[in-house]
C-alpha cells in the first residue's frame, strides 16, 4: 500500500528451517535526482508489516527483506519497486 507521503509493506513469514527465525531487516531506497540512494535497513522483531512516513510525493522506491536467525541473515528476497504518489497540483481561485 502506499500514498503521497507513506508505503505501507507487509511480507510473509519466513518457513522455519533450521534455527529459529529471530527477526527481520527491511531496507529500503528512494530515488532522488536520478541516482539511486543508499538502501536504509531497519531491524525488525517478528513483525511482518513496517509503514515508512514522510516520503517525498512522487518519488520510486526500491524494498527487499531479509530473516535473521542464530545462524545469521538469508539472503534478501527479490527487490520490490513501488513509488509514492505524485503530489496534486491544486489551484486557488
Amino acid at each position: 500500500k502506499f500514498g503521497r507521503t507513506w508505503i505501507a509493506f507487509g511480507w510473509n513469514r519466513s518457513a522455519r528451517v533450521g534455527y529459529p527465525i529471530i527477526g527481520y531487516d527491511v531496507a529500503i531506497r528512494a530515488r532522488g535526482r536520478g541516482v539511486w540512494q543508499p538502501w536504509e535497513v531497519t531491524v525488525m522483531g517478528n513483525d511482518s508489516y513496517l509503514r515508512w512516513d514522510d516520503l517525498r510525493p512522487g518519488t520510486p522506491h526500491h524494498i527487499r527483506v531479509r530473516a535473521r536467525s542464530q545462524g545469521g541473515a538469508s539472503p534478501w528476497s527479490r527487490t520490490v519497486a513501488v513509488s509514492t504518489l505524485a503530489a496534486r497540483h491544486l489551484s486557488y481561485r
